[in-house]
């Protein structure tokens, strides 16, 4: 099934740039640490070799890739060359000038892509330089990479003080991607709401440091069963439950456009417990011939979560044809007011305002501005 685009590349090659993709192998870069932090963030040194892989890099050493392509998203910033930032620049005489055109609600974003796809999995870190001012920007710095699909956004602690910073992230930080088959090798995400707010970026690349560590975070989960619903068959339309209803048949959890992770566990007897990881914008849940929720006017979930801090539910109607984007498509999404950690809970969800209420065909679980890799266990969902 068919998913609209959240970002349209727009093409802003800034053809002065360089952009070099190097050889294979990789090599021991200099300095360690980092071990167990989201990134390590050191002063600004300008040393690279040859046997990294490089996505941007002005100096002719290496290999020059020409099916590298350098974009901003859907126009949300504008990308320039700059000789001057105030701090000097950790390599060659040109940086990466990243300014926020506020075109889009409080974030912008871009990064490079190539036609080929290169293997990074003998690689443990992406190394690149970061420089902002404290009158020039007052977001989070965010990046991700990928191929076929995107990992989950890495938040970048730095600084804004007017000096670069050198930033090593972890390779086993960027998860439900395959390493072997990296097309989108840098992709930043600024959230600065701020219209004209500036950074820069400079020598970005691919290495193997020694010693460079990263330890997962321990994130709890679930112990208990969630709770058995009260709610007579008669009256609800269930789409997962422990047992207690019929559930939709067909349903698929997680589809080939979604942005998330979802598998089935099992927490003591309950058996059917939907552990979903939200790796991007969210989780989509389809597979069902449509259903009709005529009188029904809430969803309920049975939720458990130990990272969660925001969360809202999509539910989208195909209208008459039942066919997606037929032109009478209907759909609705209602966050949840809080969340709650660390103990199973219930919420109701009201779906009154959804115009067409007859074929029903996508539910959408959205992390709603939350942080990266929330990860929500869900026990029981159905309309009421």
């Amino acid at each position: 099934m068919k998913k609209a685009k959240l970002f349209t590349m727009a093409a802003a090659l800034v053809t002065s740039l360089v952009v070099f993709m190097g050889c294979p192998q990789p090599t021991s870069g200099g300095g360690g640490g980092g071990g167990g932090g989201e990134t390590y963030v050191g002063d600004a040194v300008a040393a690279y070799n040859e046997a990294n892989y490089y996505v941007y890099l002005e100096s002719t050493t290496g290999v020059q890739d020409n099916d590298s392509e350098l974009y901003a998203f859907d126009g949300t910033c504008a990308l320039a060359d700059a000789t001057s930032t105030g701090s000097g620049i950790p390599e060659g005489s040109v940086a990466l000038k990243v300014t926020n055109t506020g075109s889009a609600a409080g974030w912008s974003a871009g990064g490079w892509t190539t036609a080929t796809s290169a293997d990074m999995s003998a690689y443990n870190a992406l190394v690149f330089y970061v420089l902002a001012k404290p009158t020039e920007f007052n977001g989070q710095l965010k990046v991700k990479i990928g191929g076929t699909s995107e990992s989950p956004e890495i938040a970048v602690q730095f600084t804004a003080d007017g000096t670069w910073k050198k930033v090593q992230v972890h390779l086993d930080q960027f998860t439900g991607i395959d390493k072997t088959a990296i097309t989108k090798p840098f992709i930043f995400v600024s959230e600065d709401t701020d219209f004209n707010d500036i950074f820069y970026l400079d020598n970005i690349y691919y290495t193997h440091i020694d010693g460079f560590t990263y330890t997962p975070p321990t994130i709890p989960s679930p112990t208990t069963v969630p709770p058995t619903p009260s709610e007579s068959a008669s009256n609800v339309i269930s789409i997962l439950s422990q047992g207690t209803y019929t559930d939709v048949t067909g349903t698929n959890w997680g589809t080939d456009w979604d942005a998330a992770e979802c598998e089935t566990i099992s927490v003591n007897t309950a058996t059917n417990i939907k552990k979903i990881t939200l790796t991007g914008w969210g989780l989509g849940v389809e597979g069902w011939t449509t259903f009709d929720i005529t009188g029904k006017t809430t969803l309920h979930i049975d939720y458990w979560t130990a990272n969660g801090t925001a969360l809202s539910i999509k539910v989208v109607d195909f209208g008459n044809d039942g066919s997606y984007d037929g032109g009478d498509d209907k759909e609705i999404t209602v966050p949840l007011t809080t969340v709650t950690q660390n103990n199973w809970t219930g919420v109701d969800l009201d779906f009154s305002g959804l115009e067409t209420k007859g074929h029903i065909a996508q539910i959408l679980v959205l992390p709603n501005g939350g942080a990266a890799n929330q990860i929500y266990y869900f026990g029981n969902m159905y309309f009421k």
